[in-house]
């Protein structure tokens, strides 16, 4: 699925080219994810158990422009 995609960092001026977007940072990909273990054991309500949940860092690909410096 495409899709335009822009970020906005109050120091770091971007040069998209949308005029919606003006001064912000066009997305070309971005990385993010979400895990949660779980246990074969059940619980008392019958269904499994569940661990902690971990969080993985947002990072994001863009083109090389005035904002890489």
């Amino acid at each position: 699925m495409a899709f335009d995609a822009y970020i906005q960092i109050d120091t770091i001026p971007g040069e998209a080219l949308d005029e919606k977007y003006k001064k912000w940072i066009e997305v070309i990909g971005y990385d993010f994810g979400v895990s949660q273990s779980t246990s074969a054991t059940a619980s008392s309500a019958g269904g499994a158990t569940s661990g902690r949940t971990t969080v993985t860092n947002f990072t994001f690909r863009k083109y090389l422009d005035s904002a890489s410096c």
